[in-house]
């Protein structure tokens, strides 16, 4: 985890692709062990994965944040070609349409 860490503080993708693989590939092999061995009742085991799950959360909070400012950077670099997904809403619902009425009476 902390390969994957240093990755991402670094911003080198090419790292963070293979910690992130090896990762992948330990977390399989201590779920199959954990699956093969059920009766595994050690505290401190508990605890070491605890803190490796809240770890692991970490790390995809801090990938979001590095997507977020990739993609600013990106905008910034490259502005977009096509119009936005959504468009831009000067009315409520994004249309012109008609108001049924249903709810009139309800301010």
């Amino acid at each position: 985890m902390q390969a994957v860490s240093h990755a991402l503080v670094q911003g080198q993708p090419d790292l963070l692709e293979a910690a992130s693989r090896a990762l992948h590939q330990s977390v399989q092999t201590l779920s199959d062990a954990c699956l093969a061995a059920p009766d595994i009742a050690d505290k401190g085991l508990k605890q070491r994965l605890a803190a490796v799950a809240q770890g692991m959360a970490l790390q995809r909070e801090a990938c979001v944040r590095r997507l977020a400012v990739v993609e600013r950077a990106l905008h910034s670099v490259i502005p977009a070609t096509r119009p936005s997904t959504y468009g831009t809403a000067t009315r409520p619902y994004t249309r012109d349409g008609r108001q049924s009425g249903m709810l009139r009476g309800y301010s």
